[in-house]
């Protein structure tokens, strides 16, 4: 036991100090963290909290990401920031500023290091379409299908897969699409096979429920890859067409298994009355892609 604990304490250690060589090398920027104030809490994941700001120098509002300190999530917190750092120079992702470091527990931030992030005034985009949805046109559900549909093509061209795409990791920001979240993001060539379901069933590409044979014969479960986030992309563009969330009747935890395997079996949402044919033969386009 003692030698796990110090192993886990030797890595956090390494982690703390890759924090500091990237601000040391300039390839991080780093704020005080008393440049911030009005910190309020706004959301929260499972691994992590986000609070609302005041950056003091230009009056902007941003968002402050902190995590708990443990070795697995500091990793991530590292991939969110490498894979952040090849894309949000994109108008449709959103956008890292750099990292601030809380001292002396203020605040009651859980995390010492926090990432800085573009602050979405409308929230997640599966909200903004159950608040909003009678006033929205097909022009701007069109205009948003379109910047998801791009911001998706971005990460892609750069070899990252993001792994969790659904409508509560994109914001809305002046009504502009701000793809989130690249906790679960990957880098092509770090994608390992998964033999656990995580995530959230329904945009989860079919593919992964199923039991895949190699070559050998040996049983292995699904490799996400493009293909993946390019189902939920389908699923989204349903969701801006209906204005709710995609199997809502399917919202208790004991229903997931049950949704498995129904979606396994080609079980889709059905198409909403007066959306454009052109829209629905893409997501459907999408869902045999």
């Amino acid at each position: 036991m003692a030698n796990s604990s110090n192993s886990k304490n030797t890595d956090i250690v390494k982690q703390i100090q890759w924090f500091k060589d990237g601000i040391a090398e300039g390839y991080i920027n780093h704020y005080d963290y008393n440049e911030f104030k009005n910190i309020k809490a706004i959301g929260y994941g499972a691994f992590s909290r986000v609070y609302q700001a005041t950056w003091k120098s230009s009056n902007t509002i941003v968002a402050l990401k902190s995590f708990e300190n443990n070795n697995l999530i500091m990793k991530e917190i590292i991939n969110e920031i490498k894979l952040l750092h090849r894309v949000s120079f994109h108008i449709n992702i959103i956008k890292f500023f750099g990292i601030t470091e809380r001292k002396n527990d203020e605040d009651n931030i859980d995390s010492n290091y926090l990432l800085i992030l573009e602050c979405a005034d409308s929230g997640t985009l599966g909200n903004y379409l159950k608040d909003n949805f009678n006033k929205l046109d097909w022009n701007l559900k069109l205009q948003f299908a379109i910047q998801i549909a791009d911001a998706v093509l971005c990460i892609h061209q750069n070899d990252i897969i993001h792994c969790d795409l659904h409508s509560d990791n994109i914001l809305i920001h002046q009504n502009t699409i701000k793809l989130a979240d690249f906790g679960f993001s990957r880098r092509l060539a770090e994608v390992s096979t998964q033999k656990d379901i995580l995530g959230i069933v329904p945009y989860i590409d079919p593919q992964h429920f199923q039991e895949q044979t190699n070559n050998n014969n040996n049983g292995y479960h699904y490799k996400p890859n493009k293909k993946s986030d390019v189902y939920s992309v389908g699923v989204l563009l349903w969701e801006i067409s209906s204005g709710q969330k995609p199997f809502i009747s399917y919202d208790k935890f004991y229903h997931r298994l049950k949704l498995i395997l129904e979606i396994s079996n080609g079980k889709r949402e059905s198409p909403i009355p007066n959306t454009p044919v052109d829209y629905i033969n893409i997501y459907k386009g999408i869902y045999n892609y």
